[in-house]
C-alpha cells in the first residue's frame, strides 16, 4: 500500500528498506522462539548426559556393584532424567514466547525448514516434559491456525499417468488395477510470485502411508515443489505409483 502511493525514487526506496526491516525483526523473533526451544532440549540432553556420565563411573568405581552385590536402579535414573529441569518454569518461559501471535508468525512464515524445526521442537518437548499439557494446547493452537497460502484452490482433480506422463483412463471408483501414477491437478487463482512446496501423503487402506525411504520426506511419501505467478491457472503435481 505504501510502495503504491510513494512518490519519488527516494521515497520508494526508504519505504522498501522499512519493509525489509520489518521482515527482519518478524524473522528475528521467530527465530528467538527457535532458539530458545533449542536450549531446552540442549539443557535436558546436558542434563542427561552428565547423568549416565556419573551412573556409569559408579558402575566402574563401587566395589559392591563390581562384585555383583548391587545393581543401579535404572527406574532411579531415568526418573532423574526426565525431572532434570523445572518442567513448570519450562512452562511459564514457553507461554511467554509462544504467543499466539508468535505462533501466527511461524504458521505464515515462507521457509519451511524454519516450521519443520519449530514443530519438531514442540514435538520434542511434548515427548520428554513431565507437565505436557501446556505444550499440548500450544501444538493444538498451532495446527488449527489456517495456513497463508499464496493461491486458492478453484477446483481439483485426480490424475492417473504412465511413467512418461501421459494420461491414462481414470475410472469411478478408481480401482488399483487401473492405476500407474497417481498425482493432482489443482485448478487455481495465484496471488503471488512464489515457489511453493506441496507435501503428499498417498494413505494405504491399513491407514499407513506409503514412502520410499530413500526419497520420501520425513513424515510424507513425496514432495513436488510449483513455481507460480499471478498468471498460473493449473498446478500439476507429480504422481507416485509404480
Amino acid at each position: 500500500m505504501a510502495e503504491s502511493i510513494a512518490v519519488g525514487k527516494l521515497t520508494k526506496d526508504r519505504i522498501q528498506d522499512s519493509i525489509v526491516t520489518l521482515e527482519e525483526m518478524k524473522d528475528r523473533e521467530i527465530l528467538q522462539v527457535i532458539e530458545v526451544l533449542q536450549s531446552i532440549k540442549n539443557s535436558y540432553e546436558e542434563n542427561k548426559r552428565k547423568i549416565k556420565l556419573q551412573v556409569k563411573l559408579i558402575e566402574e568405581t563401587d566395589i559392591e556393584i563390581i562384585l555383583g552385590r548391587k545393581s543401579i536402579n535404572q527406574k532411579i535414573v531415568d526418573d532423574n532424567i526426565k525431572n532434570s529441569l523445572d518442567w513448570q518454569k519450562v512452562n511459564e518461559l514457553i507461554a511467554n514466547i509462544l504467543t499466539d501471535n508468535n505462533l501466527k508468525k511461524i504458521k505464515e512464515n515462507n521457509d519451511t525448514k524454519v516450521k519443520t524445526e519449530f514443530f519438531e521442537l514442540a514435538n520434542w518437548l511434548r515427548e520428554n516434559s513431565q507437565k505436557s499439557l501446556p505444550i499440548d494446547k500450544i501444538i493444538n493452537k498451532y495446527k488449527s491456525i489456517p495456513p497463508k497460502l499464496p493461491f486458492k484452490i478453484i477446483s481439483s482433480v485426480i490424475t492417473n499417468t504412465d511413467k512418461d506422463n501421459n494420461p491414462l483412463p481414470v475410472t469411478n471408483p478408481l480401482y488399483k488395477k487401473h492405476t500407474r501414477f497417481i498425482g493432482l491437478k489443482f485448478n487455481v487463482e495465484c496471488f503471488e510470485n512464489k515457489n511453493v512446496t506441496f507435501y503428499k501423503k498417498y494413505i494405504k487402506t491399513d491407514g499407513s502411508y506409503s514412502s520410499n525411504d530413500k526419497i520420501s520426506p520425513k513424515g510424507y511419501t513425496n514432495s513436488t515443489t510449483a513455481s507460480i505467478n499471478t498468471k498460473t491457472k493449473v498446478i500439476n503435481l507429480s504422481g507416485w505409483g509404480n
